[in-house]
């Protein structure tokens, strides 16, 4: 069996010593800036790759897990935002139903101090009435007593 991994790991590094001399062969091709720009990118792709392959079967199971949870997190991220979305939309409908009720209830507000105003001025008409009234009782009552008088005095 360790034949077989030195055999495969020999297979594998042969490989990617051709790949690399290929991939050598053709940054030759670019100028020089563009092929000094090109070895640092993959430089860095060749870092991420080994890092990558570096990752143990624990690893693996750890990223899956974490990816897991990224997802429920997002799920449940997604799930907020749309209660939160919902929230917002039912808060902008009870503002225009409270502005709705605030003129609503200045109306109401208004017309009410109108017929205060109103019901104040026919009690003060009412008022000017019944003196109006009584004064002319008096002097009914006072012009029934001349009228008795006069008739009492000419019999």
């Amino acid at each position: 069996m360790s034949v077989n991994l030195s055999y495969e790991d020999e297979q594998r590094r042969l490989q990617e010593e051709n790949f690399r001399g290929f991939r050598d062969l053709e940054l030759s091709k670019l100028s020089e800036e563009e092929e000094i720009i090109a070895h640092r990118e993959l430089e860095k792709f060749d870092e991420v790759e080994r890092e990558i392959q570096a990752l143990n079967g624990e690893d693996k199971r750890n990223v899956e897990a974490y990816e897991w949870e990224i997802n429920d997190t997002n799920k449940e991220i997604s799930t907020i935002d749309k209660e939160l979305t919902d929230i917002e939309k039912q808060i902008s409908q009870l503002l225009i139903e409270q502005k709705t009720q605030a003129n609503d209830l200045k109306q109401q507000t208004d017309a009410l101090a109108k017929l205060t105003s109103q019901i104040e001025r026919l009690q003060k008409e009412l008022q000017l009435l019944r003196q109006q009234q009584h004064d002319l009782n008096i002097e009914h009552d006072k012009l029934q007593s001349y009228h008795k008088q006069y008739i009492i005095f000419q019999v």
